[in-house]
């Protein structure tokens, strides 16, 4: 009976140094956001001077072949100041006009939960600067020497593999 009972109190130990699978598969997605009134050169936006900036949209795909991907609500900060959150596709927010009244630049940052099939749950956080410029001609060239695109690929992996 001693040795029943020392079994019993034992058993709840056992239970607890279990572990739970830790190789959960982490999203491997693409961000792709597209903006209104500004290009983007190097991985930076451009606007000109009292243009109206937005995101028209921000979609999420499996970066693999076969798998499916999305986001959801998008929570949007300028230089750390929250803005706004959408749960409505596109994802698409118009700042305030007073944020492009002055050359020079400040970050925007999202925030969203990532879902792709076969993968743990995550959330993306994306950081870009935006660059307020005089006119159209203060907008560098691309290094690349293609022409300035309205929108970017994020390529946003949760983890190394």
């Amino acid at each position: 009976m001693k040795k029943f009972l020392l079994a019993l109190m034992a058993l709840p130990l056992m239970m607890s140094l279990a572990s739970c699978h830790d190789d959960d598969e982490l999203p491997d997605v693409n961000i792709n956001v597209t903006y209104k009134n500004a290009v983007v050169v190097d991985h930076q936006v451009y606007v000109v001077q009292g243009q109206e900036l937005g995101i028209e949209s921000i979609v999420t795909t499996a970066a693999q072949e076969g798998k499916n991907a999305t986001n959801g609500a998008v929570s949007y900060w300028l230089n750390g100041i929250p803005v706004g959150t959408t749960d409505v596709q596109p994802f698409a927010i118009t700042l305030a006009p007073e944020w492009t009244q002055e050359t020079g630049s400040f970050y925007i940052e999202f925030v969203m939960p990532v879902y792709e099939e076969g993968c743990a749950l995550a959330t993306a956080y994306a950081r870009v600067k935006v660059n307020v410029v005089a006119s159209a001609d203060d907008i560098p060239s691309p290094s690349d020497g293609e022409a300035p695109a309205t929108g970017q690929t994020l390529d946003h992996k949760f983890n190394d593999k």
